[in-house]
């Protein structure tokens, strides 16, 4: 967990510092403020003792206050701690990994496990500060084993710095004791291999402020043990450099492997859109093409038909017969002295008389030869109708009737009927589709196939076709 919350300053811890942290809070999220504020003082004491250290390859963090994965629900300290950079981790991390199993990794995923840290830890108990190293940090256990078998004169030099009070777990200092912890850290039989100082809960109280002087002597002291045992690649004595790089290696050579791949999967894509776009433009040529066919086509017979109406408007047409006009009487001939006759389709004949002249027609005395008013005559044209009235149509004259068509030729009779003869049904859902026999069926029904189907249909609903 990175850096949360820290005071400006250490004034000392208080009894309620400590209780938060009893077995039975825990679990407990109703005190997650009040761990807050203890986290707040233990950050600012850990700032003091990171300006101790001075090495710019630690960073500093701290433990989450509330429960969570990371703690398994269960905040049982609240810790501080400086350790290696988010880069060297990241380097470390394959390797670690590859030293863990998936279990180990679901089941304990604090990130910190993995490294070597240089802490300030407070529980229910008491105050300590030390080197803590997890049974899940193997390259920093390993290389403290490693390098203690290549350098045991180093190794009690920086156990020979370690100031009063600082213990190896519950045994005094020693490189046995040293040894022994780390053993049995990374067989599994530890949890923590540790080194440092412890300050019982009275006495952390009763320190006060003070209390940061005596932490800052420790870290001191434990800086060359810490350095000692903590991987770098200027301290590898287990080969974790050369594992980086072979790791590295394979990560380079996947990766290489995947851009291949997934450059491979880019190009087959872009072929087949390639050929994708070749079809559709083809298509669309194709339907432009037939389009343009199309117009052309209809365009040619258009200027077909309008040649056609030009060549008959133009073509000479045959004179209208009209009929013969009455000549006109030669002077002092016989006809001269009969009256003059209007023409039928004169204007003035077809002009209906007014009121006044049918009131002196019906005055003036009967001609001889013409019958007179209220006497039959001879039958009179069509009327013409009135506003409002349909004209009556003239009769057309008969026309002549139209030579009966020839007899169409026999039909098959249904009894001549044979496969491969085509019919018409007559009756049901297909009536009027012709279909062709296929053969016999049950007495009294033929196999008839219509398009795709084929069924069975009674004689009586068939009928031949030439």
């Amino acid at each position: 967990m990175g850096l949360l919350f820290s005071e400006a300053t250490f004034e000392g811890f208080a009894e309620g510092d400590f209780a938060v942290y009893e077995p039975k809070r825990w679990a407990n999220n109703m005190h997650n403020l009040d761990r807050m504020r203890t986290k707040g003082r233990v950050l600012a004491l850990a700032e003091r003792l990171k300006a101790v250290a001075s090495d710019p390859r630690l960073v500093l963090e701290a433990s989450s206050e509330v429960p969570s994965v990371w703690n398994n629900r269960e905040v049982r300290d609240q810790s501080a701690y400086l350790l290696r950079g988010p880069e060297a981790r990241k380097a470390l991390q394959p390797v670690i990994a590859r030293d863990l199993t998936l279990e180990t990794r679901v089941k304990d995923p604090a990130e910190h496990h993995r490294h070597a840290l240089l802490c300030a830890r407070i529980d229910h108990t008491g105050f300590e500060v030390g080197v803590r190293v997890n049974e899940h940090a193997t390259v920093d256990l390993e290389n403290l084993l490693g390098r203690a078998a290549a350098d045991a004169a180093g190794l009690e030099a920086a156990l020979a710095a370690l100031p009063e009070g600082v213990q190896v777990g519950d045994a005094e200092p020693s490189a046995q004791a040293l040894l022994a912890g780390a053993r049995a850290a990374r067989r599994g039989q530890a949890e923590w291999l540790w080194v440092g100082r412890t300050w019982p809960l009275e006495e952390a109280v009763a320190r006060g402020a003070e209390l940061v002087a005596d932490a800052e002597a420790v870290v001191q002291g434990l800086l060359p043990l810490f350095r000692f045992l903590e991987w770098t690649p200027d301290n590898d004595h287990v080969g974790v450099g050369a594992a980086i790089d072979e790791l590295a290696q394979e990560a380079a050579a996947h990766k290489a492997e995947a851009d291949a791949r997934t450059e491979a999967e880019a190009k087959a894509r872009e072929e087949r859109e390639a050929k994708a776009r070749e079809r559709a433009e083809a298509k669309q040529s194709a339907e432009q093409a037939w389009l343009a066919l199309q117009r052309k086509v209809a365009r040619s017979d258009l200027g077909a038909t309008a040649s056609q109406a030009v060549d008959e408007a133009r073509r000479p047409r045959a004179p209208r017969p009209q009929a013969p006009r009455p000549q006109a009487p030669c002077p002092g001939g016989p006809a001269a002295a009969q009256p003059d006759v209007p023409r039928p389709d004169a204007p003035e004949a077809r002009r209906p008389a007014g009121r006044a002249a049918r009131s002196a027609a019906r005055r003036a005395p009967p001609v001889p030869g013409r019958p007179g008013p209220g006497k039959a005559g001879p039958p009179r044209g069509p009327r013409r109708p009135g506003p409002g009235k349909p004209r009556a149509e003239a009769p057309k004259a008969p026309e002549k009737a139209a030579p009966p068509p020839p007899p169409p030729p026999p039909k098959k009779s249904v009894e001549e009927l044979q496969p491969g003869d085509a019919v018409r049904l007559t009756r049901g859902l297909l009536a009027g589709k012709e279909g062709v026999i296929r053969g016999a069926d049950k007495k009294g029904y033929l196999k008839i196939k219509v398009g795709a189907l084929e069924m069975p249909i009674a004689v009586t609903d068939l009928e031949a076709l030439e």
